[in-house]
């Protein structure tokens, strides 16, 4: 007799993007204690390939613009200054447009995306980890001066400098912001 073996091949899987279930925050610091204040925009558009063969492929070359009139802070009025004294003030506004250029990693890792605000353009490394439920998370932080845009700064500043004022009389807003970014990815598989 001779055995027969039997195989089965292994699923072939495709990744695509949820972006109903993806979010685009910061955090701006405040004071010389560097008191964050955390934000989100709430309109922006994410284009990827409608599938992909890996998540890598997928995230490779995406490409986002977001709308800066649609800062949301939990705020209403500090959501206006910061849309009238920084971001209005801003060549180009209210888009913010970027992609990310390359990744390196598959659950965990970096990517480098390239952000363009202000009429300037700046390579951002943002570190990801993607969950055993294929959320990704990813955080970068840019500063603001990188982009030629101190006067927005000033501005906003000055809209603001009573509330950043610190206990030791000292007002100040940081150049330096953080980025956060989770998105939902969906896997689907067949035989």
């Amino acid at each position: 007799l001779t055995s027969v073996q039997c195989s089965s091949a292994a699923p072939t899987c495709t990744y695509s993007l949820d972006n109903t279930k993806t979010q685009v925050g910061w955090t701006a610091f405040k004071t010389t204690a560097k008191v964050g204040v955390k934000g989100q925009f709430t309109r922006f558009t994410v284009n990827t390939p409608q599938q992909a063969d890996s998540i890598k492929a997928l995230l490779q070359g995406l490409q986002f613009t977001i709308d800066s009139t649609s800062v949301s802070t939990g705020d209403t009025t500090r959501d206006g200054v910061i849309s009238s004294f920084f971001f209005q003030q801003m060549v180009g506004q209210p888009e913010i447009k970027g992609g990310i250029e390359q990744v390196n990693g598959d659950k965990s890792g970096t990517a480098q995306v390239r952000i363009f605000m202000n009429s300037e353009s700046n390579l951002i490394p943002m570190s990801f980890t993607i969950d055993e439920n294929n959320q990704i998370t990813a955080t970068g932080q840019l500063d603001i001066l990188n982009f030629g845009a101190g006067e927005a700064l000033n501005s906003l500043h000055k809209a603001c400098e009573e509330k950043h004022t610190g206990a030791d009389g000292v007002s100040k807003t940081w150049s330096e912001v953080e980025l956060h970014m989770t998105a939902q990815i969906k896997k689907d598989c067949s035989p």
